[in-house]
């Protein structure tokens, strides 16, 4: 069936349509072109503006045009705000701007809105957002403009693509944007934008406890630190293994990262390859020749060697 090349036409049609197969309320509104399905009216319009390639909405300052209204506005906000800008200055500020050329107006107005009047855009919705770790991290989760894809998204930045669904992670990925580090050590003059960083700098620089346990004890010798989470570690080759899959301080970033080493970069998904790497770690050679003083970390090497020393064959 032919269809008419209008925008209006073409929405009331994605509507009435009988050949569609509506499954649910979603699919009140179904492209005849795509497998796009909405259930308003006015995101359908805008999507079939899209596929027609009308632009109807054209900016008053330059030649920008876009198929929906909310495009436009946008746009208005990001290329020609300068009453945001300009509203609200200090009266110090209304005076420094004498000396500032048309020109170069458009800079000094960004650095009105940046340092002056302390806030920060939200490159999604375009607002102006008060430098405020917790009015920034309820944007995250409200801004109406960011488009969720899934659980992940939950939280979105409002300035780089870092997104996460837990709120902790985006309070502290938001203080490092801004730069604060709220959390102060009482033992020196380390400051963290997390609490999780600080207790870390405290078990790494000022674990007082752990050092006395050592020397008092003169335990050093049956014990090895986790560079992670800086645990004390009995030295044994089973314990340790299960350490380097267990410990929560580890960031494990894909399957081969199952077995993560506690003290140094080497990581693997296979538990054997893990035991044979501690035990070199330790100096353990549980697996000794019976023909020789050979001895070895892993039951492969002891094979190898029996092969090339002791063969039958090669001895003949």
């Amino acid at each position: 069936m032919a269809l008419i090349k209008s925008a209006q036409y073409l929405v009331n049609h994605s509507r009435s349509c009988l050949a569609m197969e509506r499954s649910s309320k979603l699919d009140t509104y179904m492209c005849c072109f795509c497998e796009y399905h909405t259930y308003k009216k006015n995101d359908m319009l805008k999507h079939i503006r899209r596929h027609l390639g009308e632009k109807p909405f054209q900016c008053e300052f330059c030649d920008y045009k876009s198929s929906a209204p909310s495009d436009l506005q946008t746009h208005k906000r990001i290329r020609h705000s300068c009453s945001t800008v300009i509203e609200n200055v200090p009266e110090e500020v209304g005076q420094m701007s004498k000396y500032y050329t048309k020109g170069r107006k458009k800079m000094f107005s960004a650095f009105i809105v940046r340092t002056i009047l302390k806030v920060i855009p939200c490159v999604y919705c375009c607002k102006y957002l008060t430098k405020n770790a917790e009015i920034l991290l309820h944007h995250c989760k409200s801004c109406f403009a960011m488009e969720r894809l899934g659980v992940s998204y939950n939280y979105m930045c409002f300035t780089c693509e870092y997104h996460t669904n837990n709120n902790h992670n985006m309070l502290r990925h938001i203080r490092r944007h801004l730069g604060e580090k709220p959390f102060q050590c009482e033992f020196c003059d380390y400051k963290s934008s997390a609490p999780s960083d600080l207790q870390t700098h405290k078990r790494i620089r000022h674990s007082s406890s752990t050092v006395v346990y050592i020397v008092s004890f003169r335990w050093i010798s049956e014990v090895i630190l986790c560079v992670y989470c800086c645990k004390l570690l009995t030295k044994n080759a089973e314990i340790l293994l299960h350490h380097c899959k267990t410990c929560f301080a580890m960031e494990r970033l894909g399957v081969s990262y199952n077995y993560m080493c506690f003290t140094c970069e080497y990581h693997t998904n296979n538990n054997h390859n893990m035991l044979r790497h501690i035990r070199r770690h330790l100096g353990e050679k549980p697996f000794q020749c019976e023909f020789c003083d050979y001895k070895s970390s892993a039951p492969s090497d002891l094979q190898t060697h029996k092969r090339i020393r002791h063969s039958s064959s090669t001895v003949v």
